[in-house]
């Protein structure tokens, strides 16, 4: 059986949101000290990247998302599906990170789960991955696949949609011998 995958394109939607999300997140390395009522210091080039890292998979998943400077020099990109929120706070270094996953709008929410901060990036991805639910993945790309069934003597099959015809009726059986079709017969020309 071979596969052959013939597009891997997110929806443009996805991309173009994307893209203007990478571009709001590197202005982020442009703050100057202070950025924020005397408070906040430029993004740190290694949490920019590690954010964009993060676009791609809310891009993946087809979520909403949307990215915000930290006063520490990191940044946080924000999951969104529906009611639910999954914040992802990534530190000044680019390596540790702060989790939080909300349900509600606006100052009317709840942490579905305590906020963690101190977290790995597989703790990140896993906690955005389970704002879709597994019965909701689709395949987002398009493949075909062919496979056949060689062998001496034996014909290929191939999985393309053949239609089956309807079954023949077996004959119906007469009480003096021969046998009767349930289809009417053509008259036949002498």
């Amino acid at each position: 059986m071979t596969f052959q995958i013939l597009s891997t394109t997110a929806s443009l939607d996805n991309e173009r949101e994307r893209r203007r999300l990478v571009r709001k997140l590197s202005q982020f390395g442009n703050l100057q000290s202070g950025w924020s009522h005397g408070e906040g210091d430029a993004v740190s080039v290694v949490a920019i990247a590690a954010a964009e890292e993060f676009l791609f998979q809310a891009a993946r998943l087809g979520l909403r998302a949307d990215v915000f400077p930290n006063l520490d020099g990191g940044c946080a990109v924000a999951f969104y599906r529906g009611t639910d929120c999954v914040e992802v706070s990534i530190h000044r270094d680019g390596a540790s990170f702060g989790i939080r996953v909300e349900r509600g709008i606006g100052a009317e929410f709840d942490d579905v789960t305590p906020p963690r901060d101190g977290a790995s990036r597989q703790d990140a991805i896993n906690a955005v991955d389970r704002l879709v639910p597994e019965a909701e993945w689709s395949l987002r790309v398009f493949s075909t696949s062919a496979s056949s069934t060689l062998s001496d003597n034996a014909s290929v099959i191939l999985p393309f949609g053949i239609r089956r015809s309807p079954p023949i009726p077996a004959p119906l059986q007469t009480a003096v011998g021969g046998s009767q079709s349930l289809r009417p017969l053509a008259p036949a020309r002498i």
